[in-house]
């Protein structure tokens, strides 16, 4: 079983509702242990989980690291 997960959340294509079902989704890949990579424009979703790194140009900009992801219990349903 793999314990690696990679999405990419094209912006345009995606309704809030989707967004959201699958931001749920990926944060209980994470508490079950699983790393989960996301890809996207979003910045938001980024409160979601405990690292962001963000890019600009192909260059890591910012590597943010929290403790916890507050807003994963805030995940609307």
């Amino acid at each position: 079983m793999t314990k690696n997960v990679t999405t990419v959340t094209p912006a345009t294509t995606i309704n809030e509702a989707m967004k959201m079902a699958a931001t749920r989704a990926l944060a209980a890949l994470a508490r079950e242990g699983k790393t989960v990579i996301v890809v996207t424009h979003e910045r938001e979703l980024g409160r979601f989980f405990t690292r962001t790194i963000s890019l600009r140009d192909g260059t890591i900009r910012a590597d943010t690291r929290a403790s916890h992801a507050p807003a994963l219990a805030r995940v609307p349903a």
